[in-house]
């Protein structure tokens, strides 16, 4: 889709925040209609090449469901549709803009696979989207985190353009250079990945096939992605360890006693509601399947 005027306003929707992030340039109110929704927006256009990075980094394939809040013109979930095959939903609190982009889908050939809703992206159902696209203030975003977290299954991709989520790091992250920003004098996009994480934070019993090491109980704060493992009971020998999450995967990384010694483990395996399976490795190379379960 060709870039739209500046002046006509049809754009990406960001949250006001008078005086919270310093730009290159000075933004105007934009009048919005009333649909109920609280938040004043103004829209800003999302170069073509960053709609070509976010749904490249998120992997977009035909079986996904691409939600876009604030989706302005469209371009995002047509783009997803057009380009990948994938279904997708644009929310915008601007229902003029909504009549826009259906009408740009259905010129697109997509209007089969993408609708789009006239709403604040608070009040959208986000259960079933494999990828959130967003534009949005950090402000915003802090508002939106707990429903993301709340809705979205782990495993879900979240892709944010220029902006991120406060005290959440992305699991991945680039910037390229886009002629086309502020007002075609050119300058730096950024796209970053987060992926929704299982939550595991509590009590956990884990065991090792053939009974080495000993099974043990343990207990694992959370921090979104980042993961201190916590052993109960102080073991001879074994102290606190840490782990990540991407989605249901995790991998921990802890030292255990194994006939008398010491000996680093990366376990890796997978989440799955109580229960949590996978493979563990020594320093030595040697392997042995591990499980856990969730206790209280």
């Amino acid at each position: 889709m060709p870039p739209v005027p500046w002046v006509d306003v049809s754009r990406r929707r960001l949250l006001l925040a008078a005086g919270a992030l310093a730009l290159p340039f000075s933004f105007a109110r934009a009048e919005e209609p009333s649909t109920g929704g609280g938040n004043f927006s103004l829209f800003v256009p999302t170069p073509d090449a960053a709609v070509t990075r976010m749904l490249e980094i998120a992997g977009v394939k035909p079986s996904d469901y691409v939600i876009d809040l604030g989706s302005g013109d469209g371009r995002i979930v047509i783009a997803a549709a057009r380009k990948y095959g994938a279904r997708g939903l644009g929310v915008d609190i601007d229902a003029e803009l909504v009549e826009k982009s259906r009408a740009a889908a259905a010129e697109a050939g997509v209007a089969g696979r993408v609708k789009f809703d006239a709403m604040d992206v608070m009040a959208a159902d986000l259960r079933g989207a494999t990828v959130v696209t967003m534009y949005l203030f950090p402000e915003l975003l802090t508002q939106l985190r707990p429903k993301l977290m709340r809705e979205l299954a782990p495993g879900t991709r979240i892709v944010v353009h220029d902006f991120g989520f406060p005290a959440w790091d992305p699991d991945e992250t680039e910037s390229f250079f886009v002629p086309e920003k502020y007002f075609n004098r050119g300058g730096d996009s950024r796209v970053s990945l987060w992926i929704v994480p299982a939550q595991v934070e509590g009590r956990w019993r884990l065991t090792f096939e053939g009974g080495a090491p000993a099974p043990l109980t343990f207990r694992l704060q959370q921090a979104y992605q980042m993961l201190q493992i916590v052993p109960e009971g102080r073991p001879p020998g074994v102290t606190p360890g840490s782990g990540r999450l991407r989605g249901a995967d995790i991998e921990l990384k802890w030292v255990l006693p194994v006939q008398g010694r010491l000996r680093p483990h990366d376990l890796t395996g997978r989440v799955s509601g109580e229960t949590m399976a996978g493979v563990a490795r020594r320093a030595d190379g040697a392997t042995v399947n591990w499980s856990a379960s969730r206790v209280q």
